[in-house]
């Protein structure tokens, strides 16, 4: 059996003096890389960065939150709103209609398939997806689970419990509500709100906004800047209207818009205006 470190017999050849001179560059390989990252990284997320920039880590953006005395706020959200969901009319063909729709919850919002009554013969219900969700059922669909009454089936994050669903209708009496799938909205008389950290997205913004107003001061100006920042047209129809003490601020919301986490995006308007604009009373109209 040949010893471990038999080169010091005198086989010190090219190839022990190549991996003896390389391995520094394996050592060092997490420094470099952290060098790399430093000199490319942007303020930026990814699918924001360009060829040649880098996206800043989730770490690096709470650390530069914690260094300015921010910190990643919670949020809390309605993970459902009752199964029926009234919607506004909206334009079709520069006609105002008011039609049938799935509600999409990663975008707050609904989708509207029917546009003509003969253009659509089935039942919109066909349609349903878990990310589509009707807000009926079809006549005579067959539950699929039953929930019996103050039975919690849902996780902190609005996920199903599968195992709190029944398979049969309970025995004793207990009221229960029917259970029909992932394709159609919840059915109850009370909802939670679900709690989270919020999205990394929101929470840069919500530093940037800070930032921002902490530099420049409290004004009207810097208001409207950050309503446009975070809600990008959801947030809108805004009046200001002064009073003996403080100011009342009106404000609309876009159903009918089609940007992403509307919710997470109104949390985070109200907790900037919270903190910096003190003297206006929110009010949703």
């Amino acid at each position: 059996m040949k010893k471990p470190f038999r080169f010091h017999r005198g086989e010190l050849n090219g190839y022990y003096i190549q991996k003896l001179l390389l391995c520094h560059n394996e050592a060092v390989s997490d420094v470099i890389e952290e060098l790399v990252y430093q000199a490319d990284f942007q303020w930026k997320l990814e699918g924001e960065v360009g060829s040649n920039e880098m996206a800043i880590r989730e770490s690096d953006i709470v650390g530069v939150g914690k260094f300015a005395g921010i910190y990643r706020p919670i949020q809390y959200s309605e993970n459902i709103g009752n199964s029926v969901r009234l919607t506004e009319s909206h334009l079709v063909n520069g006609q105002e209609r008011s039609e049938r729709g799935l509600f999409v919850p990663e975008a707050d919002g609904f989708g509207f398939v029917r546009t003509e009554q003969d253009d659509y013969p089935t039942d919109i219900t066909v349609e349903s997806t878990p990310a589509a969700k009707s807000t009926l059922v079809p006549h005579g669909l067959t539950p699929l689970g039953y929930v019996p009454y103050g039975v919690n089936i849902f996780n902190p994050d609005g996920s199903i419990i599968p195992g709190a669903i029944l398979s049969t209708p309970p025995v004793d009496g207990t009221p229960y509500t029917e259970y029909y799938g992932d394709n159609y909205l919840y059915l109850e008389e009370h909802f939670t709100d679900a709690q989270k950290i919020m999205s990394l997205d929101m929470f840069k913004k919500y530093i940037e906004c800070l930032m921002r107003i902490r530099y420049n001061g409290v004004s009207t100006k810097e208001f409207l800047y950050i309503t446009e920042l975070l809600g990008e047209g959801y947030i809108h129809n805004i009046t200001i209207s002064q009073t003996a003490h403080y100011y009342v601020v009106n404000y609309s919301t876009d159903v009918f818009s089609s940007i992403d986490n509307k919710t997470g995006r109104l949390g985070t308007w109200l907790a900037v205006c919270a903190q910096k604009f003190k003297l206006f009373q929110l009010v949703q109209v």
